[in-house]
C-alpha cells in the first residue's frame, strides 16, 4: 500500500483472508472469546481494503483524473474517519485490540486525526501495566508533529517578563476568593500577540488544541506513574497557557480542556494533603483558585466543576465550624456564612445540570444541600439563597431524599421551616402518593412537635388530594388494627395506666 501497488495489495489481502479461514471457523465453533483475535484480524483486512479504495480515490483527485476535488476528498476522509470511530467504539476495551486497529489506520490517519483514540489506547495500556507503551503512545504523535515537551506552547520556557498566568493579590484570603471575582487572567495587546505567536508556531489553533490534549494526557500519565512533582509543575504551566489560548482563541474549542486542567490541578492539590487533616490556608487558597477558574461563567453546564467548587466550600465551612482558629466569633461566623452560601449556589447549579450519568453524585449533592440548610440555615442569607435556588431544581429530584426531609419536619427554626415546609407542600402537590405513607406514620408519632407539623402538612394536602388522603389514612388504621391483637392492646393499656 505504501508503494501504491494496489493489485498486489488486493491479492495479498485475499491470500491472508483465505489462510485464516479454517482456523477462524474452528475457533468460532469453540467460543466467541477465543475467536475474537481472529475477528479483529479479519476486520483489519477489511479496513485495508477501505484504505486501498480511499487512496486510489485520493490519487485520482490529485492527478485530476476524476471530477472530484479537494472538497470531495476531505468529505470522503471525514466519512471514513467517522465510520472507523463508531466501529472502534464497539470493539473490546483492550489495549492489544486497539493497538492493532490503530496501527492499520495510521496508513491514512495522521497523529492529529484520532487523538481521542490515541489517548484511550494510552489509558488502556497503563491499566494493563504496559507503562512504556502508554508513554510512547502519547509521545510519538507529538514527535511526528515536531513538538518538544519543553516547548513554549506548553508553558515551558515562557519569557519571564511576560508573566503569563492569573492576577491574584499576595494577601488575598480564601474568604475573598469566594465572594469576589479576584481571579482573572492577565490580558492586553502583548498577551494577544504572544497567543497568536503560539497559534502560528503550533500550525493553527486546532493543531495546538490537539497538542494540548496529548500533553494533558501525558501529564496524567506522569501522575499515575508516581512522578507527581513533575506532573504538578507541568500542569500548573499548562493551565495558564490554556487559559490564555481560550481567552484569545476559539473558546468553544478548548473550554472543556481548560475546565479539565483546572479541576485536575485542584484534585491533585487536595490529594497531596494527608487524608483526614485540615486544609492549610495556602493550600485552601490554591484549591479555591483552581475550582473557581473551572466554574467560569463562560461555561455554565459543567457538572463536575460546580460539584467540586461546592464540596471544597462545604468542607472549609465544616472545618471552620469545628475548629477555633483564634479569630473573633463575628469574623468566623462571617467566613462560614460566605463559604456556605457559595456551596449552596454551587450545589444548586450542580443538581440542576446533573444528568443520569452523575445520578449517584447528584444524590450526594442533595444531601449536602440539606446539611447546609439544617446546620447553617439560621445564618444570614443562607435560607434565602436556598429558597432562590429551589426554583431551578426539578421537584422530582427531591423524591430520593424525602425521608431526610420528613425526619426534620418538626424543626423549630423559622428560617429552616421557611424552606422545608413550602418544599414539602410543592412536593405533595406534584406527587401526593409519595407523601401518604410516611406522613401517616408521623401522625402517630409520640413527639408532639412532629405530630403537629405532620397534621399541618396533611391539612395543606387535603385541599387538592382529599380522597387520596382519606383512603390512605383508612388503609393505615386498618393495617394497625389487623396487626395488633386485643391482648396486646389490653396489656399496653394496663402498662400506661400503671405509670399514672
Amino acid at each position: 500500500i505504501h508503494l501504491e501497488e494496489w493489485d498486489e495489495a488486493a491479492i495479498s489481502i485475499d491470500a491472508a483472508r483465505k489462510a485464516m479461514d479454517s482456523r477462524f471457523t474452528a475457533l468460532l465453533a469453540e467460543s466467541y472469546k477465543r475467536a475474537y483475535p481472529s475477528m479483529v484480524a479479519a476486520q483489519t483486512l477489511s479496513e485495508l481494503e477501505e484504505i486501498v479504495s480511499f487512496r486510489q480515490f485520493e490519487l485520482r483527485a490529485k492527478h485530476r483524473l476524476h471530477t472530484t476535488g479537494p472538497l470531495e476528498t476531505k468529505k470522503a476522509r471525514q466519512h471514513l474517519t467517522d465510520v472507523w470511530r463508531k466501529r472502534l467504539d464497539g470493539c473490546r476495551v483492550d489495549a492489544e485490540v486497539h493497538s492493532e486497529i490503530l496501527a492499520v489506520r495510521s496508513l491514512v490517519l495522521g497523529p492529529a486525526d484520532e487523538v481521542d483514540a490515541t489517548i484511550t489506547l494510552s489509558a488502556l495500556s497503563r491499566q494493563a501495566e504496559a507503562y512504556q507503551l502508554a508513554e510512547r503512545t502519547l509521545l510519538d504523535p507529538l514527535t511526528q508533529m515536531k513538538v518538544s515537551l519543553n516547548s513554549p506552547i506548553f508553558g515551558v520556557g515562557t519569557p519571564s517578563d511576560l508573566r503569563v498566568g492569573l492576577i491574584i493579590n499576595p494577601g488575598e484570603s480564601a474568604d475573598s476568593l469566594v465572594n469576589k471575582d479576584v481571579v482573572r487572567i492577565r490580558s492586553g495587546p502583548v498577551y494577544e500577540q504572544y497567543c497568536q505567536h503560539l497559534f502560528t508556531e503550533a500550525g493553527g489553533e486546532e493543531t495546538l488544541f490537539v497538542q494540548h490534549k496529548l500533553y494533558f494526557a501525558y501529564i496524567k500519565h506522569l501522575w499515575a506513574t508516581e512522578r507527581r512533582d513533575e506532573a504538578m509543575t507541568r500542569l500548573s504551566l499548562l493551565c495558564n497557557i490554556v487559559d490564555l489560548t481560550t481567552h484569545y482563541g476559539d473558546a468553544t474549542l478548548s473550554n472543556e480542556l481548560r475546565i479539565k486542567c483546572w479541576l485536575r490541578y485542584g484534585d491533585w492539590k487536595l490529594a497531596l494533603n494527608p487524608p483526614g487533616s485540615d486544609l492549610p490556608e495556602n493550600l485552601a487558597t490554591d484549591v479555591l483558585v483552581s475550582y473557581k477558574r473551572a466554574t467560569d461563567v463562560a461555561v455554565s453546564d459543567n457538572y463536575r466543576a460546580f460539584h467540586s467548587w461546592a464540596l471544597i466550600n462545604f468542607r472549609l465551612a465544616e472545618q471552620l465550624n469545628d475548629k477555633d482558629r483564634g479569630m473573633s466569633p463575628t469574623k468566623t461566623s462571617s467566613m462560614i456564612q460566605h463559604h456556605v452560601i457559595a456551596a449552596v449556589k454551587a450545589f444548586v447549579r450542580a443538581i440542576s445540570v446533573g444528568t443520569k450519568r452523575w445520578s449517584a453524585s447528584v444524590q450526594q449533592d442533595l444531601l449536602n444541600l440539606l446539611s447546609c440548610l439544617f446546620k447553617y440555615g439560621e445564618l444570614d442569607d443562607v435560607s434565602r439563597t436556598i429558597n432562590e435556588g429551589l426554583e431551578s431544581i426539578e421537584i422530582e429530584a427531591w423524591l430520593g431524599v424525602l425521608p431526610q426531609l420528613l425526619a426534620r419536619i418538626h424543626i423549630k427554626s423559622p428560617s429552616v421551616r421557611s424552606v422545608l415546609h413550602p418544599l414539602l407542600v410543592r412536593l405533595g402537590t406534584k406527587h401526593p402518593q409519595a407523601m401518604m405513607y410516611p406522613l401517616s406514620v408521623l401522625l402517630k408519632s409520640p413527639v408532639t412537635d412532629r405530630k403537629v407539623a405532620a397534621e399541618s402538612l396533611m391539612n395543606s394536602l387535603k385541599a387538592h388530594s382529599n380522597a387520596l388522603i382519606e383512603e390512605s389514612l383508612m388503609v393505615s388504621s386498618e393495617l394497625i388494627r389487623v396487626a395488633i391483637l386485643w391482648l396486646e392492646s389490653w396489656h399496653e393499656g394496663l402498662e400506661d395506666a400503671s405509670r399514672l
